[in-house]
């Protein structure tokens, strides 16, 4: 008798968007380990950290964190999303601008009742 075949599990569809919807974007996520910037309680940077040594990160500033006083005495950089740079073309600020130019247009045409 042949020995019990696995068979795969079926992928995921991703999630269907209305035609032109913008994907919903992510709050940003800290990034943590080696490559990632520690910053102070009070928002100073203390460094990024080149490598992991067990119960410490090691800072390229010289400087070492130990990993049990994260929250206490350090934390991880947030990255800041991409999109907040203002350099979105499809902001609301072209609607209203669009939206203000029609109202203008709707009231020129609008003949006078007087």
């Amino acid at each position: 008798m042949a020995p019990p075949v696995a068979q795969a599990k079926p992928k995921e569809k991703p999630k269907e968007r209305a035609p032109g919807a913008k994907a919903e974007p992510e709050a940003p996520k800290p990034v943590i380990g080696i490559g990632a910037t520690v910053v102070g309680l009070k928002g100073e940077v203390w460094g990024k950290v080149e490598r992991d040594g067990g119960t410490a990160w090691f800072l390229e500033s010289g400087r070492m964190v130990k990993k049990e006083t994260v929250g206490k005495r350090w934390k991880w950089q947030v990255p800041k999303p991409a999109a907040a740079d203002g350099d979105d073309p499809d902001s609301d600020d072209d609607e209203d601008f669009v939206e203000l130019a029609d109202s203008k247009t709707k009231e020129r045409t609008t003949p006078a009742t007087r």
